[in-house]
């Protein structure tokens, strides 16, 4: 009896499957497609560029925010210095031409800022300026490491090279805006929860 029973329920079973498989296939498919082109990472300059972008964005609008007058003259260093720094990038042979904009996580902090003032908007400022700083620290390190590096294609390109020695230039400069960021916060009493959500500014 239950012979008969499977017997006569596997051709049902298997027009289902013969229905169900191809549009689920190319669902998984199609998923997989928008997964992965939702994972493409900007290139490494691309990359300086936006967090670049993001500081003197940021330092902007704190030379008029701020309150406290060590907090207005680091966000005055941070536009000098990283306007500087971006032409430097934008030279580079292999650098994009177009518009470079803040991606989303900086964007969630330029919009977290906006709302604040006074003291407040202060601390969480440079809370912010100390955790961005210590992300692009060791993203420069990184890169300006990939100039001996072969893992992937072999020798480095001279775009690659160019890059690299750039990064190691900045590095000091990087390493000075952290120091700074973390003196002004000691100063202003405590320390700022930072809203940055990623890994380089």
């Amino acid at each position: 009896m239950h012979n008969r029973f499977f017997r006569s329920a596997l051709p049902i079973v298997a027009l289902c499957l013969a229905g169900i498989l191809p549009s689920f296939a190319q669902s998984f498919a199609q998923s997989e497609v928008n997964r992965t082109a939702s994972n493409t990472a900007a290139s490494p300059i691309e990359q300086a560029i936006e967090i670049n972008v993001t500081e003197i964005n940021l330092g902007k609008d704190a030379e008029t925010k701020a309150q406290n007058a060590h907090v207005k003259a680091y966000a005055q260093m941070m536009v000098k210095d990283h306007t500087d720094a971006l032409a430097k990038l934008r030279a580079l042979p292999g650098a994009p031409t177009g518009d470079v904009k803040p991606n989303a996580d900086h964007q969630k902090v330029a919009e977290h800022l906006s709302g604040l003032a006074g003291s407040q908007f202060d601390r969480e400022y440079i809370g912010e300026m100390v955790s961005g700083h210590q992300a692009a620290l060791t993203f420069f390190e990184q890169q300006s490491r990939q100039v001996n590096s072969n893992v992937t294609s072999g020798a480095p390109t001279a775009n690659e090279k160019s890059f690299a020695k750039l990064a190691m230039d900045l590095l000091p400069v990087v390493r000075m805006h952290l120091q700074e960021a973390k003196q002004i916060q000691t100063e202003l009493g405590r320390i700022a929860t930072p809203t940055r959500l990623e890994g380089t500014k």
